[in-house]
């Protein structure tokens, strides 16, 4: 939850800090590390390693502080979802629910927008159906398949504690 939260935070700004890949000494980046930051040979793991979780070897039990302060806010964020119970739950479920489909509508349609769209969107629905007759593929579906089912046994759990016993949920 801290990373998104960082995550989300740093993109609103522009230019986003992580497209470009900076390699010289300077205070983010100490010249025992531009070494290693060039082996990284990517800007979003740079931006990760050097500057989001400030990784070195010297300091391995110091806090960051911007992660703490994000877990704290996601855990505030869920303690004012839950603090009316379930009532409020209903309330954020709209919010959760909408926006996300609102965001993948906008994005959608600045997607479609660009130039080579049409030829992505050919490549996209193009099948390659020699990869159906590799087994990893077929183990790869099972596994997210699983994966997906095992996502929401919590809340339904949550909720059925709230019914009554004998409460018909037909």
């Amino acid at each position: 939850m801290s990373a998104s939260l960082l995550y989300l935070v740093a993109s609103i700004w522009s230019p986003l800090p992580w497209t470009s890949n900076t390699t010289s000494c300077n205070n983010s980046f100490p010249c025992d590390l531009v070494e290693d930051l060039q082996e990284a040979n990517s800007s979003v793991k740079s931006y990760w390693k050097y500057f989001l979780v400030q990784f070195t070897v010297q300091e391995v039990s110091s806090v960051n502080y911007r992660f703490v302060l994000c877990l704290l806010l996601s855990w505030l964020i869920i303690f004012f979802t839950i603090l009316k119970h379930v009532r409020s739950i209903g309330k954020v479920a709209y919010i959760t629910t909408f926006y996300p489909c609102l965001c993948l509508v906008v994005m959608m349609i600045s997607t479609l927008t660009k130039d080579g769209a049409g030829s992505g969107i050919s490549y996209f629905f193009a099948p390659k159906w020699e990869k159906l007759q590799e087994k990893q593929v077929w183990c790869h579906a099972g596994l997210q398949s699983l994966l997906s089912l095992g996502v929401g046994f919590g809340q339904l759990n949550t909720y059925a504690s709230y019914n009554r016993f004998r409460h018909n949920i037909q």
